[in-house]
């Protein structure tokens, strides 16, 4: 018994290493695009990645929960909190669902509750991550998968596709629409949200000239694929987080004076800028994308509750369910139900299985108190990462966390007209997690053990 208990011992300190929770999150984020790649190869589109999201579930708990158990000196912190928090407030929409057998298997692309558990445990997993060696591989990994997708992409704008799309096909078929291994344009879409920003911090802060020359070109091949999704979610991305370097490189540059590098940051921003703008050139006036893209806008604002394809109704929908399911939600990833079950419906009309803004999503489908602690979850990791960019005095650190946090912004902003789904939502959460590594964070009652210390060296002294 004590030879098994040993072993046991052993292999919980290797899966709970730094390493290993690297290797759980590398495996992940390139086995779904690799996946779905070879499935599609084979005429089976859209087949791997819901069993390859589940298996990261399971292994996922037995990496953290081997963690929590095995280590007797572990020190908490508050994404621990945020962790089983999210778990538990999952599990009570899932009980008090106002149809279980849909939670439970989902409709079409919805989200099982094993799936959400994958996306916590990677988020947990990626708050593990905190030397720089790693930390550059994930970004690496992130680089790879845009490279992955964006291949597909590009060749998918040309009418060059291995298979086709899952949904909406005839359309996607005829637009020409980017949309990468993913299965749809608007998923495609929130995915460049990461992507693009991820390839864009390479450039903005490499050393090597050859390194920054060659991710401008990365950049400007990515992007370009985010626009010929022709989904506005693209759009909302690109722009937040193209903001967001301005506005903190202008910040920067006031904070430590005008010679330092982010006077050249600056200059990149505008050369980055000016690229973009030239692919978006190319896109409308050489390949006559986009021209209907204003017009269709304008339209949808007049008419209020078509606001973003039909985005105002859907809404308007959803949260007529709030009042009466406000604590646990209407049912774990079951957005349809607010139609069914609004007194306005009419049975055999179109319905919505996702909010396309996951914030009202949550909402509805996983009640107030999950919102709060998705929300509060996201400012505190990114105040954790705003942290560390403008007091650490390493130079790799900041430029790393910097990229993460425009990676952060370009998701959660298109997170207001996009949807979680399962190939693009999970690199979100890992971005979370690496907003906010362990090491960055302060653990639970640091402040009482400060106080004792300080109470404790004025006792010495007095002594």
């Amino acid at each position: 018994m004590s030879a098994l208990k040993q072993k046991i011992g052993d292999l919980c300190d290797i899966i709970t290493t730094e390493r290993a929770f690297f290797l759980y999150l590398a495996c992940a984020m390139i086995a779904m695009p690799v996946g779905e790649l070879l499935s599609e190869l084979h005429d089976f589109s859209f087949a791997t990645q819901p069993i390859i999201l589940e298996a990261c579930c399971y292994s996922g708990l037995a990496m953290i929960l081997a963690n929590f158990l095995h280590n007797k000196n572990i020190s908490y912190y508050p994404t621990d909190i945020f962790y089983a928090l999210l778990i538990i407030l999952a599990g009570l929409s899932l009980a008090f669902s106002q149809d279980l057998l849909e939670s439970v298997t989902g409709y079409w692309y919805d989200e099982w509750f094993t799936h959400f558990i994958a996306y916590f445990s990677l988020m947990y997993a990626a708050t593990m991550i905190h030397s720089t060696h790693y930390r550059k591989k994930l970004l690496l990994m992130f680089i790879i998968v845009a490279l992955l997708h964006g291949t597909v992409a590009f060749f998918q704008t040309f009418g060059l596709r291995i298979d086709e799309a899952f949904y909406d096909d005839l359309w996607h078929r005829r637009e020409k629409l980017a949309f990468g291994l993913t299965q749809h344009n608007n998923f495609y879409a929130g995915l460049t949200g990461v992507l693009v920003p991820v390839c864009a911090g390479v450039f903005l802060f490499a050393d090597s000239k050859k390194l920054r020359n060659v991710f401008l070109a990365v950049t400007a091949f990515i992007f370009y694929g985010s626009i010929c999704t022709e989904a506005r979610i693209a759009w909302v991305g690109n722009i937040c987080f193209m903001l967001f370097f301005l506005i903190t490189f202008l910040y920067m540059r006031k904070r430590w004076g005008e010679n330092s590098k982010f006077s050249s940051c600056m200059k990149r921003w505008g050369v980055l800028a000016l690229v973009m703008i030239a692919v978006l050139a190319l896109v409308v006036l050489v390949f006559g994308r986009l021209k209907g893209q204003l017009g269709v806008t304008i339209d949808e604002l007049d008419e209020g509750e078509g606001i973003g394809t039909g985005r105002g109704y859907i809404w308007k929908m959803g949260l007529e369910s709030v009042p009466k399911f406000w604590p646990t939600g209407i049912g774990l990833d079951n957005y349809r139900m607010a139609f069914y079950i609004n007194p306005d419906y009419v049975e055999g009309t179109w319905t919505q299985g996702k909010g396309h803004n996951e914030y009202i999503h949550i909402l509805v489908t996983q009640g107030a108190f999950q919102l709060v602690n998705y929300l509060s979850l996201l400012v505190y990791c990114f105040k954790v990462g705003v942290r560390e960019v403008i007091h650490t005095t390493d130079t790799a650190r900041r430029y790393i966390m910097w990229t993460v946090l425009a990676m952060f912004i370009g998701y959660a902003s298109a997170a207001c007209f996009n949807s979680s789904v399962i190939n693009t939502a999970m690199y979100f959460w890992i971005v979370i997690g690496m907003s906010a590594p362990k090491a960055m964070q302060r653990p639970l009652g640091w402040r009482k053990s400060r106080k004792a210390a300080a109470q404790s060296d004025i006792s010495a002294g007095g002594a």
